[in-house]
C-alpha cells in the first residue's frame, strides 16, 4: 500500500467518526490534502480519485450538519465538482470498486441537496447493479436506503419501499457500526408508520434513539431519531383509537 492510498484509508476511517461523532472534519481535510498531492505526484490515479471523492463526501457531511432549511441554501457545485472528477478517473480506469461508490455519491447530491430525485435514483440503479451481489457492503446499505427514500416519498409506495431500507439494515448489523444502524433503524421506522406498521415503527424507532445515546452520536442523529419516535409513537396512538383497530396494525 502506497503513502497515499494509506492517508485515504486512514481519512476514510476518520471522516466516517467524524460524521458520526467527533465532529472533526478538520483532520479529515489535511489527510486528504496530503493524500491527493502524493498521487498527483505518483501518477497514482485510484488514490488521486479515492481523495477526490472523499473530498466531496466530507463536503457533503459538512453540508448535513446544518439545519435541514439550509441545506438547498448552500452551493453544492463543489461537492458535486469532486463527485465528477472522481468518477471520470474511475471510469477512465475500471475501478469496479470506486465507480458504483461515485455514482452513488453525484446521485447525493441530486437527491438530497437539490431535490433533483429524476437524475438521482438511475445512478443509485446503476449503482447497485455493479455493487451487488458482492461489492461494499456498507455501500449497498446506502443505495437499498436511498432509492426506499425515493419510492418512499417521492413515489408515496412506502409499503414497496419497506424491503429497501429493511435490506439496508440488515446489511449494515453485519458491519457491527451501530452509528449507522441507527440511521438505518430511523428509515425504516419512518417507512413503517407510513405503512401504517406502528407497532413496528415504534420498536425500531425506539432501538434507534437508545444507540444513538449510547454510541453518543452527534446530536442531529439523536434529535432524528427523537422525533421518528415522536411520530411513530403519535400514529400507533392514533390508530389505537380508530374503531376496528386490531393489535395487527399496532
Amino acid at each position: 500500500m502506497g503513502r497515499a492510498d494509506e492517508l485515504v484509508t486512514r481519512a476514510r476511517a476518520a471522516l466516517s467518526e467524524a460524521a458520526l461523532r467527533t465532529g472533526d472534519f478538520a483532520r479529515v481535510k489535511a489527510q486528504l490534502s496530503e493524500a491527493l498531492q502524493l498521487a498527483e505526484a505518483d501518477g497514482d490515479l485510484r488514490s488521486q480519485a479515492d481523495a477526490l471523492d472523499q473530498m466531496g463526501l466530507l463536503l457533503h457531511f459538512r453540508t448535513l450538519e446544518l439545519p435541514r432549511e439550509q441545506w438547498r441554501t448552500i452551493d453544492s457545485g463543489p461537492e458535486l465538482e469532486l463527485f465528477e472528477r472522481a468518477l471520470a478517473i474511475r471510469r477512465q480506469i475500471g475501478d469496479a470498486t470506486g465507480v458504483p461508490e461515485s455514482l452513488f455519491h453525484v446521485g447525493l447530491v441530486h437527491q438530497v441537496l437539490r431535490g433533483h430525485w429524476d437524475l438521482s435514483v438511475p445512478l443509485f440503479r446503476e449503482a447497485l447493479s455493479l455493487a451487488e451481489p458482492d461489492g461494499d457492503v456498507h455501500l449497498r446499505g446506502e443505495l437499498h436506503r436511498h432509492v426506499g427514500f425515493h419510492i418512499m416519498l417521492q413515489d408515496q409506495r412506502p409499503h414497496e419501499a419497506l424491503p429497501y431500507f429493511q435490506t439496508s439494515l440488515e446489511l449494515w448489523r453485519t458491519l457491527n457500526r451501530s452509528g449507522w444502524v441507527a440511521a438505518g433503524l430511523v428509515a425504516l421506522a419512518r417507512c413503517e408508520s407510513l405503512a401504517g406498521r406502528h407497532g413496528e415503527a415504534v420498536a425500531h424507532s425506539s432501538e434507534a434513539l437508545e444507540l444513538a445515546r449510547q454510541e453518543g452520536l452527534r446530536p442531529r442523529y439523536v434529535t432524528s431519531a427523537e422525533e421518528t419516535k415522536r411520530i411513530a409513537e403519535a400514529a400507533a396512538a392514533e390508530h389505537a383509537g380508530k374503531p376496528g383497530a386490531t393489535s395487527a396494525g399496532r
